[in-house]
């Protein structure tokens, strides 16, 4: 019985077979394929998505399946467009459409959206060379040009600040970064500045190098310009120790005027926080009131800051106990060039009036 069952079964395939046969080779015989049909070799897996990333970015990617020609070729009539052939990260070389930026913003302008065609071309089954056109777009911005100083941002003037610049997306381009008559070139970020006292402000420029030598403005930063924080000045005894308000001499003639840098700035501006004096005015008590010491009755001795008095003590016949006033009247700072610069201090926020005791 089963035997039978199964001859019955296919006995059917056999008939259904022979009916529909026919109809399939019909079909499959009047199949037309338009000749500009285009012929596929084979289909390669990509995943297409932005290659340069910040930290801290989201990465996205969209992933696609291509149908590749057996030969294609692409073709560019935009003279902003040229063919190149690349290598890929999975160390296949493919033809691909360049466009240099440099050149697409006007100046002023910090953004732009740009679009291109191509034309990509391509043998059909029967080899009938097909023409297709591809389009495409991307926008362009100015970089941020970002520089930085130790003083945030502000240059000190007359004195060598170093201003580092960068510009994110060039990190490995070679740039022209100017200042203030300097310049330095290649891949040097850093230039120093000294601007002049008396200046508000400071621009620096970036350039994005070009071999015809016609460099591309990326854009510019401003700083302020500020006087380096005032000195404090202190009194010693010519021993060493420090001098507190109307303390005593113990009738010795000499003081040591000493002049200490603001600390954070000489700790980052070390060849630029040298501090003298070169100007005071020596006076006693005389009655109700302070008379002075002549010029020529004491010496001041500008590189160690040691005030001499003995030879007017000893003029004017002071005795132990008597108050002494030391005024400084003149002080200025040594920069990283040797350069006396004066006019800076200003001597109404800076101890500058001294009373103690012979």
């Amino acid at each position: 019985m089963k035997d039978a069952t199964i001859r019955i079964k296919t006995l059917r395939y056999q008939i259904m077979l022979a009916l529909y046969l026919p109809i399939l080779l019909y079909a499959f015989s009047t199949f037309d394929i338009d000749a500009s049909t285009p012929f596929f070799q084979s289909i390669e897996s990509l995943v297409v998505g932005q290659e340069n990333m910040v930290l801290g970015q989201t990465h996205q990617a969209g992933a696609y399946l291509a149908a590749a020609p057996t030969e294609y070729e692409i073709r560019v009539d935009d003279d902003r467009l040229r063919v190149e052939e690349i290598e890929g990260r999975d160390g296949v070389t493919r033809s691909m459409i360049v466009m240099d930026t440099g050149n697409l913003l006007e100046e002023g302008q910090d953004r732009a959206e740009i679009e291109y065609e191509a034309t990509l071309v391509y043998r059909d089954v029967e080899g009938n060379s097909i023409e297709e056109p591809v389009r495409g777009s991307f926008v362009v911005n100015r970089p941020e040009v970002l520089a930085q100083t130790v003083a945030a941002d502000a240059l000190y003037s007359n004195v060598r600040n170093e201003v580092r610049i960068q510009v994110p997306g060039l990190e490995n381009e070679p740039l022209r970064i100017e200042g203030e008559g300097q310049s330095v070139e290649g891949m040097e970020r850093t230039l120093a500045l000294s601007p002049a006292g008396g200046q508000e402000s400071v621009e620096v420029f970036a350039y994005l190098l070009q071999q015809d030598g016609n460099d591309i403005a990326l854009g510019s930063q401003s700083f302020g310009v500020i006087a380096p924080p005032n000195p404090t000045v202190s009194l010693a005894r010519a021993d060493g120790p420090a001098l507190e308000a109307g303390e005593s001499l113990r009738g010795i003639g000499q003081v040591e005027i000493e002049v200490q840098p603001n600390a954070e700035f000489a700790s980052r501006y070390s060849s630029d926080a040298n501090y003298f004096v070169d100007g005071v005015t020596v006076s006693y008590r005389d009655g109700i009131g302070f008379r002075d010491f002549d010029d020529t009755e004491y010496s001041l001795n500008t590189s160690t800051g040691v005030l001499d008095m003995t030879q007017g003590l000893n003029n004017r016949g002071i005795t132990p106990g008597t108050d002494i006033r030391i005024r400084i009247t003149g002080m200025y700072r040594q920069n990283y060039a040797g350069q006396a610069i004066r006019g800076e201090i200003d001597l109404s926020r800076v101890t500058s009036s001294f009373n103690v005791q012979l």
